[in-house]
């Protein structure tokens, strides 16, 4: 049978062939070329993102009797062999299935001796952080003083499970994701080659589903290719992977501009009956909209889009009329209709309450506006400082008492916050009455009165009486703003 997939036909087989990981490729062969070559290698990172494979063209490199600028030959036998899996000098080991401290012990037993035909003998541990404790410390006693020919690769998906003395004796490199655009160019490289018709639309749906791993874009890459008959666009992706096709995302959008509810209707009747995940379509109408809001600020070629230039175009034009703070409103619909399915016989019902409140969203008000707004009322009426109002306020007589007791209650950092919550203060045959708005600093400040009392017979050289009374003309406390704030969002009823 001579059928390969895709991610063992296309593995790469040369540094410069390793995509996506450029710096860090760049650092190994620098090491490599300066005869700086550490005896023990960690390689971390999501799967399909090249750890097994660097390791192995670490191998090749190594060993082999032809290089051509720090790139193995591929060609001698040394190469020959390693690129087919039976080299003596380079031992493979799968840490989940050999896991045990016998498996490290036989290690221990072999790693002394000399390789058969190259310079280095390379073990390659995938999957190192699901050895045993026991089987990690017989690791650590081999990494700590290994022959001089002995390079040890170990790769994982889980760095933070490998136990940290082995961290410390090695060289620990981190793989990153590989980026949706990257996945696309080699999947039409590959498509190219094995000429394969294809869409880049389709091709971004699988790039995006495979989350920065290539090996997972190609295994979805062969999938693709089967269902469609080597026809690779965005409908067969999207069936396949289960996504809903942005079409219905641009109906309902292109409903919303011009107000059509019986399309907006049909729309999600024809998505009910072709695929019918209400949560599936939840996110990804979210995602969409979340795409409109990135085209407003971004350029087609930030990696933030990934999505084609076609693509890119057909939304600039659809969301040209909405603001990105429409977007957001209608963003925060979907993503309270998300929160909210529970996948039981309500969900059909909930995404058509939620698409009605989207006809609506001009006269969507944003909490945090609305209760700015109407602290914006409330505080309308205040007149310059709070200090300055309080004085001027009343009979104009007494003064001097009035700025008196200002001045004590300034005098302590709690009490001069609640200047602000006096209203008036009325002097009368030496009694003082301060009205206060605010009920919790009305219960402070008589609480504290005595000592205030004190203060103001100390600063003016006779006993005064002072009081404090709720200002019955106050305005509304911050409560009760949250309070109309929530009845307009509906948390009230």
């Amino acid at each position: 049978m001579d059928y390969k997939v895709t991610a063992r036909k296309w593995r790469p087989q040369l540094f410069c062939e390793i995509i996506g990981q450029e710096n860090l490729v760049k650092t190994i062969q620098n090491s490599l070329s300066t005869g700086r070559i550490p005896h023990a290698f960690l390689f971390s990172g999501v799967r399909g993102v090249g750890k097994t494979t660097t390791a192995r063209i670490i191998a090749k490199t190594l060993n082999c009797k032809d290089l051509k600028g720090m790139e193995p030959c591929n060609k001698c036998s040394s190469c020959i062999e390693i690129t087919g899996g039976y080299s003596l000098d380079v031992i493979e080991i799968d840490g989940a299935s050999n896991r045990g401290i016998d498996n490290i012990r036989e290690l221990k037993d072999t790693v002394a001796y000399m390789p058969l035909s190259g310079k280095y003998k390379v073990y390659i541990i995938d999957e190192v952080h699901m050895l045993t404790n026991e089987a990690s410390n017989a690791l650590l006693k081999t990494l700590e003083e290994p022959p001089p020919h002995a390079v040890f690769i170990l790769a994982t998906t889980e760095a933070h499970k490998v136990i940290p003395t082995i961290k410390s004796r090695c060289q620990h490199f981190v793989f990153k994701k590989i980026s949706t655009r990257s996945i696309v160019n080699q999947l039409k490289k590959i498509a190219d080659n094995e000429k394969i018709k294809y869409t880049e639309e389709g091709l971004f749906l699988i790039a995006e589903s495979a989350d920065g791993s290539m090996r997972d874009a190609q295994s979805v890459f062969d999938q693709i290719t089967i269902y469609s008959g080597g026809d690779i666009n965005e409908k067969s992706a999207s069936e396949l992977l289960g996504i809903p096709d942005n079409h219905y995302f641009t109906e309902l959008i292109e409903s919303v501009k011009t107000a059509d509810i019986i399309r907006m209707l049909k729309t999600i009747e024809a998505y009910s009956s072709s695929v019918g995940d209400i949560k599936i379509f939840t996110m990804n109408m979210i995602s969409f909209l979340k795409q409109g809001i990135l085209i407003k600020k971004l350029p087609n070629d930030d990696e933030l889009l990934n999505i084609p230039e076609k693509k890119y175009k057909e939304l600039t034009l659809l969301f040209e009329n909405f603001s990105q703070q429409d977007l957001i409103k209608i963003m925060g619909i979907f993503i309270e209709l998300y929160s909210s399915l529970k996948g039981d016989n309500s969900e059909r019902f909930l995404l058509e309450a939620a698409l009605f409140k989207m006809m609506d969203y001009k006269n969507i008000i944003p909490a945090g506006d609305l209760r700015n707004e109407i602290l914006a009322l409330i505080n309308s009426g205040r007149v310059g400082e709070p200090e300055r109002a309080i004085i001027r306020d009343g009979s104009g007589l007494d003064t001097d008492e009035k700025t008196e007791l200002i001045n004590v209650l300034s005098s302590s950092p709690v009490l001069k916050s609640m200047i602000q919550s006096i209203g008036r203060i009325e002097v009368s045959d030496g009694n003082i009455t301060a009205y206060v708005n605010d009920m919790h600093c009305l219960e402070y400040l008589d609480k504290n009165k005595m000592e205030i009392e004190a203060e103001l017979a100390s600063r003016k050289g006779k006993n005064i009486s002072l009081s404090f009374k709720l200002n019955q003309e106050s305005k509304p406390p911050l409560k009760m703003v949250d309070d109309i704030v929530n009845l307009f969002e509906g948390k009230i009823i």
